[in-house]
Order: structure tokens, then C-alpha cells, then sequence
């Protein structure tokens, strides 16, 4: 996404099918807004047939659902997580809330500070699948 407005970042995460662990999604950079949903491709650039997701958030738990991409949308109109939710105040304003912050690599002899947790996530079926992941600054 090359677009002067665009502040941040995007990755392509593989996860597990739905008898596998969660994966954790950390943080890469500091950031004010995370989107996610489901890729068409993995990671290494293989096709992705979407699943469906089942993710957590942290401090909860809660386990919550995103249903599987019907055949007639187009990859812009999958379901999303986005966090913070867009009816947030914060979503509105110029510089938002800071929801996390990507690992540190300090000098020596301090102790980096490891990356913030956004969420936990797998895919919804037994097969699994790929989400983009944009975090915004």
C-alpha cells in the first residue's frame, strides 16, 4: 500500500487450523490502529482459500468469531477486525490512542522490552489460513 496518507505497516501471518494453537499477533511498530482479515495469499505467496477466524483479545476470555468470506465478495469486503472498533472516539481523531508498541532493541546491557499482544487468533476450521495484518500509526 504506497499511499502518503498510509502511516504504518502490513504482513501477511499464516495461523493454525482450528486443532492447532492460537497465534499470537504482536506488534511491530507503535501504533493506534490494527486491522485484520483474511488474505488471499499465505505468507510465502501460496494461494489462500479463507476459513473463517476465531480470535481473542487480551485480558479476556472470551472467544469470538468472524464468519468465512462468501464467494461473491471481493477481498476488500472480507470481515475485519479492526481495533479500535470505528465508532471509537479515538478512531475520529487526528493522533488516536496508542494501543501498542513493536519490540525495542535497546544497548547493551538493558533489557529490550518485548512487543505488545493485539490479539490471538486461528482459523475458524480445521484447515488453515492467512490474514493481512495492517497496523497503523
Amino acid at each position: 500500500m504506497s499511499n502518503f496518507l498510509f502511516n504504518g505497516k502490513q504482513r501477511i501471518v499464516d495461523l493454525n487450523g482450528s486443532a492447532g494453537a492460537y497465534v499470537a499477533l504482536l506488534a511491530t511498530i507503535l501504533l493506534r490502529r490494527v486491522v485484520v482479515q483474511e488474505s488471499l495469499l499465505t505468507s510465502t505467496g501460496a494461494a489462500n482459500t479463507p476459513q473463517g477466524l476465531t480470535y481473542t483479545l487480551p485480558g479476556s476470555t472470551q472467544t469470538f468469531q468472524l464468519p468465512v468470506p462468501t464467494t461473491t465478495q471481493e477481498p476488500g469486503e472480507f470481515p475485519k477486525i479492526e481495533i479500535p472498533d470505528r465508532e471509537d472516539m479515538s478512531f475520529h481523531q487526528a493522533y488516536g490512542n496508542v494501543i501498542g508498541n513493536g519490540p525495542d532493541t535497546p544497548g547493551a546491557g538493558v533489557a529490550p522490552t518485548l512487543a505488545t499482544t493485539l490479539m490471538t487468533l486461528r482459523s475458524a476450521t480445521a484447515t488453515a489460513t492467512s490474514v493481512l495484518v495492517t497496523e497503523i500509526a
